[in-house]
């Protein structure tokens, strides 16, 4: 039982370490597009409206990525306890 713990909280850590490594690449790549297109494609100089631009579509993308990503992940748990509740209904 307590190796069966373990092993559950040893996927559960990974899984967290995964998503928020995941989550910073996304961050990073997004950030470094958006200030490619706002310098280089739309030719903005003003410091702080690109930075503003940089920051708004950053959030766009990583709302538009991580969204999806997340309700995957949401399902999987959500079946897992489907699973889990069922055969604790069959033991009792």
């Amino acid at each position: 039982m307590r190796q069966r713990r373990s092993s559950q909280a040893r996927r559960i850590i990974y899984s967290l370490l995964f998503q928020s490594g995941l989550i910073t690449l996304f961050a990073l790549g997004s950030f470094m597009l958006m200030t490619w297109l706002v310098v280089d494609v739309y030719g903005i100089t003003q410091t702080y409206r690109a930075a503003v631009y940089e920051i708004m579509g950053t959030l766009a993308i990583l709302s538009l990525t991580l969204v999806p990503f997340n309700t995957i992940l949401y399902h999987k748990r959500l079946s897992e306890v489907e699973v889990l509740s069922d055969a604790i209904l069959k033991v009792a």
